[in-house]
């Protein structure tokens, strides 16, 4: 798509993201128990609802990435951390977390305008 716009319409919108995001997790882990075998399918089935109800939004010419990571209660502690090189004006992101008695559930969601 050839144009001269040098920014979107529809600027990425982290809290219209998280929200999606959080209903997704609540939806799919709401009554589960942590299984390593099953919660890697639920990840990888979060995120791609999670992408799915991104792009419907409508962020055009925006790249939506999104992890996903599942892991155990065992009363530890856990830190993820990330770093981006991107345009602080256009780019953005979202997360979500979600915990139950036997797992836990961190999402993080980027949208990169692509020009």
């Amino acid at each position: 798509e050839n144009t001269y716009k040098l920014g979107p319409d529809n600027k990425f919108s982290p809290a219209k993201v998280e929200e999606v995001a959080q209903s997704v997790l609540q939806k799919v882990l709401a009554e589960s128990v942590y299984d390593p075998k099953t919660c890697r399918t639920q990840a990888m089935e979060i995120g791609d609802e999670i992408l799915s109800q991104v792009k419907a939004l409508g962020f055009d010419r925006y790249k939506i990435v999104c992890l996903t990571n599942i892991g155990k209660v065992n009363d530890q502690t856990i830190r993820i951390g990330s770093r981006c090189c991107w345009d602080q004006n256009l780019d953005n992101y979202a997360e979500a977390v979600y915990t139950n008695s036997t797992l836990f559930a961190v999402t993080a969601i980027y949208g990169i305008y692509q020009e």
